[in-house]
């Protein structure tokens, strides 16, 4: 009842990922009285989701994130009843010693190894190879999401009034895209790339011609983030990575590309964000880093917390600097930004 609602007055997606956790409770575990629940019961309860099961959809054990997100939500829930003047249940003795931490299978390392070896982000001309394959609308989207490190929560809530010809405070020239993080409303300040810059403008009018506020839309005028879905991104989620099945034949950008060429990357779309600050923190360090990431950055452009960011400025200047300084690493995505459809 009083979790974050969104404008339309659904619950956020973060509180409707808690309520679907609580369903699947309902349907998994024991449904028994809370006054049976001891600290010997409240160990077995934690012990299946500490143990992994197999999940009913893929047939695997459950990774370790999922199972230490259950373990946390059966605990918040456990917690809840506990300070609920409603309920005569507290937590039994030794409660709070009960362990909580997924256990970690042999097939783990295995993972854990790969990812660790494996390229995480896409090189400049894999991003190349992308762009070629690209409408001047994906172009678009492909070259903020780089230029600006954001993912579909972010790129897919941008709006027409934050695209900008000199910067609206400092009054720079060039491009810039300003903008605060919906969720966490951080601060993050961005120039454009001159190939992206023509590309967001064009967005810009068009959204404007369609009579829309944000920036990626459909012809129709409706926005590919919709926070009343249950999965807001799913939009993206299938023009970039979407594979055919019974419902739809569609094939997904990458899908494409990794279907005619199984050496190319099928990364999901939020591994975008990563590629600006995989560039820069080593050599340009992990606080510009943190400011092209935007986080933990507030509306003042200060990061809580540091004693620093209370008396000198953010070097938003040498991020910029950072960033026009790349142009010439990523000069093949770059030019495939610009070359004709």
């Amino acid at each position: 009842k009083t979790g974050k609602r969104q404008d339309n007055g659904k619950p956020s997606p973060s509180v409707q990922n808690y309520l679907d956790t609580v369903n699947r409770f309902k349907k998994t575990m024991d449904d028994l009285p809370v006054w049976e629940i001891d600290r010997t019961k409240m160990d077995e309860m934690f012990g299946h989701w500490r143990n992994r099961p197999v999940s009913s959809r893929t047939g695997k054990r459950i990774a370790p994130d999922t199972s230490k997100h259950l373990m946390d939500t059966l605990w918040a829930v456990m917690i809840w009843i506990d300070e609920a003047d409603d309920w005569k249940w507290s937590l039994p003795k030794g409660a709070k010693r009960i362990r909580r931490t997924p256990e970690q299978l042999d097939s783990d390392r295995g993972k854990l190894r790969t990812r660790r070896i494996s390229a995480s982000t896409y090189t400049p001309d894999q991003l190349a190879i992308i762009a070629s394959k690209l409408d001047r609308f994906g172009k678009m989207v492909l070259g903020i999401s780089v230029n600006c490190a954001m993912q579909p929560a972010e790129i897919g809530r941008l709006e027409v009034d934050d695209i900008y010809r000199e910067h609206p405070e400092t009054k720079q020239d060039g491009d810039w895209i300003v903008f605060d993080r919906p969720k966490t409303h951080e601060y993050g300040e961005w120039l454009l790339w001159p190939e992206v810059a023509e590309l967001a403008r064009w967005g810009q009018s068009r959204s404007r011609q369609l009579g829309c506020e944000r920036i990626v839309v459909g012809d129709d005028g409706k926005p590919w983030y919709r926070e009343d879905w249950k999965n807001p991104e799913v939009k993206f989620s299938k023009w970039w990575q979407h594979k055919p099945s019974e419902s739809s034949r569609g094939l997904g950008v990458v899908t494409r590309l990794n279907r005619d060429d199984p050496e190319f990357p099928r990364l999901t779309i939020k591994y975008l964000r990563k590629i600006l600050p995989n560039v820069l923190r080593p050599t340009h360090g992990k606080e510009i880093a943190d400011l092209i990431n935007a986080r933990k950055v507030d509306r003042s452009g200060r990061v809580a917390g540091r004693d620093t960011d209370r008396y000198a400025d953010r070097l938003y200047d040498k991020a910029a600097d950072a960033l026009n300084g790349l142009r010439v690493h990523f000069k093949p995505f770059l030019q495939a930004l610009k070359s004709d459809e």
